[in-house]
């Protein structure tokens, strides 16, 4: 149980391979202790840790009056311990001790009756006044895209994702379709974990070999998904729908490099195919390296 609210080791046990791996649990506070988080790994640590709280992070960031407690400046760091120190913030003892019970007692439940059957994540939000709602949600299996080596980045779908390019290519049968990916990337996992999708702008053009992403809202859109999120969230490439089993054209090449150079993540291009997914990676050093 991961209890130290650190995001590096949060990603380090996530992303961390071992034989006989455990699934891991996280228990923690946000927002000057105005919302209490809790997760379970899935099976095979699918979904991580890593994964459960960017799906966490994407639905706090829909509930504005959560996003203000998590993504806002309210809650004051306070740096304590020598060395490797950490942050923390004030909070009274009492309120410390009623949200630690709670995320307390769920534990307890499945260290004694076993573990779930799958993933899950808990958002407590407090009232102010002592009460403390819940917002549980049981969290399905996410798609992976591996890479083509250990150092090519794997791209993770939740399966909201893959549900929604699935639609958006049946609507669009006969020609090219696509959009924008939303989510994080991790550099200690090395991998991009997508979240959801923005539609295509209104001025894309489709065609049976191409699509072409437009332009008109776009920018407005990735800068509101940015201050809602507090930046947790950002746009991390885009997908289009190939008709035809067929790795990156060399016009893909060409928009991942583009791309590459106007983030500080890598770029992530997603290929829908008859046959699965594919993906481009780039970086602005224009290397870029595949993965099916």
């Amino acid at each position: 149980v991961e209890t130290t609210a650190s995001i590096v080791t949060r990603e380090a046990l996530a992303h961390a391979g071992w034989l006989d791996r455990p699934r891991a649990a996280e228990a923690c506070l946000m927002g000057a202790g105005r919302v209490a988080y809790l997760a379970l790994e899935g099976p095979a640590a699918n979904p991580n840790l890593s994964d459960l709280v960017t799906e966490a992070y994407r639905r706090m960031a829909k509930q504005p009056e959560v996003a203000r407690h998590v993504f806002g400046v309210e809650a004051e760091a306070i740096i304590i311990g020598q060395g490797c120190s950490a942050a923390t913030f004030p909070m009274p003892d009492h309120e410390l001790s009623f949200l630690s019970a709670a995320l307390a007692q769920p534990i307890i439940e499945w260290s004694r009756d076993g573990l779930p059957g799958g993933a899950l994540t808990r958002i407590g939000v407090t009232d102010g006044k002592g009460g403390l709602t819940w917002q549980e949600c049981d969290e399905p299996e996410w798609i992976i895209v591996p890479g083509s080596d250990p150092r090519t980045p794997t791209v993770r779908l939740h399966p909201r994702v893959d549900k929604a390019i699935a639609e958006d290519v049946a609507r669009y049968r006969r020609v090219e379709t696509g959009g924008v990916l939303v989510g994080r990337f991790s550099t200690i996992g090395n991998c991009f974990q997508v979240v959801d999708v923005l539609p295509a702008p209104v001025d894309s053009k489709r065609s049976r070999h191409e699509f072409v992403l437009g332009r008109k809202g776009l920018q407005a859109e990735a800068k509101r998904l940015a201050e809602a999120s507090g930046g947790a969230l950002q746009v991390l490439g885009t997908w289009h729908s190939h008709l035809k089993p067929s790795g990156p054209s060399t016009t893909d090449a060409v928009a991942g490099a583009i791309l590459a150079f106007r983030q500080f993540v890598p770029a992530l291009l997603l290929i829908h195919t008859p046959a699965g997914y594919r993906a481009l990676i780039a970086d602005a050093r224009f290397e870029s390296s595949l993965g099916a």
